[in-house]
């Protein structure tokens, strides 16, 4: 860039010089030069600015690619900036679920490396088609990080809403057998929806049904709770 200047003013002397002493011949050539200076400095200064890197976001440097004096490519990003004043937490949820959920909805976010600290994140987007290789849909939702507590790549459970039922038949779990040689759990103070095979006001057996097979007659004793 200074030689360039040096150059120019140079020639504009030389230029000055030819114009009080030769002839229009030489005046036409150092106007060439001058001409041609121009172009230099404006070269150098175009140089000077691509030195320059400017983000074109706010935030903090993550990575450095690039040492003074090294020679690199378009296709080797020199810095990587990170905007962390929002975090994304990004999941993916099945069709039924989707459903249930909207853009700018809030939900309840849990980071296990906070010793799970409640966040509300809100729901910024979601995809209007399926992911082929897991067939549920992903959703990015947003989190308020302007206290730099979260950190990328860290783990968070993101609490939905879950569907709810009213006025549903329901019977104690420990009411329940399954035969044929498959597994079944007696669950105590849990109840379980019934969707058919009962109604409203049967009696059901909630002890020793085991012991019990097709047609035996039992006795029906009213419980004393």
């Amino acid at each position: 860039m200074d030689e360039a200047t040096i150059a120019l003013n140079s020639a504009n002397a030389s230029l000055s010089l030819l114009k009080d002493q030769l002839g229009p011949q030489s005046v036409q050539s150092a106007k060439a030069q001058v001409q041609q200076a121009e172009s230099s400095v404006n070269y150098a200064s175009v140089q000077v600015q691509n030195t320059i890197l400017t983000s074109p976001i706010s935030g903090m440097v993550s990575a450095r690619n690039v040492d003074v004096g090294e020679i690199t490519s378009n296709a080797t990003p020199a810095f990587t900036v990170i905007d962390t004043t929002t975090v994304v937490a990004k999941i993916n949820v099945p069709d039924k679920m989707i459903v249930q959920l909207k853009k700018g909805q809030t939900v309840p976010v849990k980071v296990s490396a906070l010793s799970d600290k409640q966040f509300n994140g809100t729901i910024n987007l979601i995809s209007p088609a399926t992911d082929s290789k897991t067939n549920s849909y992903e959703i990015d939702v947003n989190i308020d990080n302007a206290d730099n507590e979260l950190k990328s790549g860290m783990f968070a459970k993101v609490i939905l809403p879950s569907e709810q039922k009213n006025n549903v038949l329901t019977i104690p779990n420990e009411a329940i057998s399954m035969e044929n040689r498959v597994a079944y759990v007696d669950t105590v103070d849990k109840i379980t929806e019934i969707v058919s095979g009962l109604k409203a006001g049967d009696n059901v057996i909630t002890e020793g049904q085991i012991f019990l097979s097709d047609g035996q007659k039992v006795n029906i004793q009213k419980s004393q709770k």
